[in-house]
């Protein structure tokens, strides 16, 4: 599944800092149940959910994701980066 092909008002889950925009997303998982989570530099466990149109408007770049099946994650070292599949 694509990222971008998904329900746009799907939600995503993410640390806070990722959502105020204090850290780049840098690992995206599609979990076994099929949600999607967001993952920043830090190990926070400070968490709360945006919807996937939310996601994009924060990281155009998550449209470039790869097609993940469930269980699946991509990351990154830095913004720009190209997303590698685990």
């Amino acid at each position: 599944m694509k990222l971008k092909d998904d329900d746009f008002w799907k939600p995503l889950i993410a640390p806070i800092e990722v959502i105020e925009g204090k850290e780049p997303i840098l690992q995206v998982t599609y979990d076994e149940e099929g949600d999607w989570m967001a993952f920043g530099e830090s190990d926070s466990d400070d968490c709360d959910c945006l919807s996937l149109e939310e996601a994009i408007a924060l990281d155009a770049s998550l449209t470039s994701l790869p097609d993940l099946q469930r269980g699946q994650s991509a990351w990154r070292e830095t913004v720009g980066d190209e997303w590698q599949v685990e």
